[in-house]
């Protein structure tokens, strides 16, 4: 999301590194742990963890109580994580670190699950952008798709129906009905067989939507998300 001038309260907002504050870390990996899916995170090597690929993370303090942090680049004008206790202080963070940064544009990157946070950022962005999270290697995707699907169903939502493949082998039956979403390490006889190409291309990528797969409308691709300092 690509942001510019925006009128917000940011009194009382300041930001500092984020592990000099006490009690950083427990409140970083509350945070992390918190979330509808995350990757693991050491509480001992989150320091190390949050400046990862020249990443550098700030404490979000109101009164120099610590409420949020943000993790942004070495240019300050993209964020890789907003992560706020309160969504109510997210326009006053960013009003705020607009100042600090002295960025006249800035872009952050959010999870399409991630629905409070996009609910208030979308309110506020100039512009968005869907995209492919990542590059990813499936090794079994039945867990993939009961996880992910899963996670759509309980927040953005998707429509009743059925799914079956041979994905890289493995078949596989998915069906979401109104108690929530089972899957089968099974597939029905006309099932379509793809690839371990063309399975990872219909789960993760926006190339979906033109492949000729019979899928519920809307179920693909998966809302697979990883924080830039996860991935390394």
């Amino acid at each position: 999301m690509i942001w510019s001038y925006y009128m917000a309260s940011d009194t009382g907002i300041s930001f500092c590194p984020l592990f000099e504050v006490e009690g950083a870390e427990a409140f970083a990996h509350s945070i992390n742990t918190s979330r509808l899916a995350y990757v693991e995170r050491s509480t001992q090597q989150l320091p190390l963890i949050f400046n990862t690929l020249h990443q550098n993370a700030l404490g979000v303090l109101d009164k120099g109580k610590l409420i949020g942090y943000v993790i942004v680049n070495e240019a300050g004008d993209e964020m890789s994580e907003l992560e706020m206790e309160n969504t109510d202080d997210i326009s006053r963070t960013i009003k705020a670190y607009m100042g600090y940064s002295k960025a006249e544009r800035i872009s952050i990157y959010t999870p399409e699950y991630d629905i409070s946070l996009n609910t208030m950022l979308g309110s506020m962005a100039e512009d968005y952008v869907i995209e492919t999270s990542d590059m990813y290697h499936i090794l079994d995707f039945a867990n993939v798709l009961k996880a992910y699907l899963t996670l759509k169903h309980k927040t953005t939502g998707i429509v009743q129906g059925e799914f079956s493949a041979v994905m890289d082998g493995q078949p596989i039956t998915a069906r979401v009905d109104a108690s929530g979403v089972t899957v089968e390490r099974s597939a029905k006889q006309d099932a379509v067989v793809l690839t371990k190409q063309q399975a990872q291309a219909l789960l993760l990528t926006q190339h979906s939507r033109y492949m000729a797969v019979p899928a519920p409308a809307g179920w693909f691709p998966l809302p697979i998300f990883w924080y830039k300092i996860d991935k390394y």
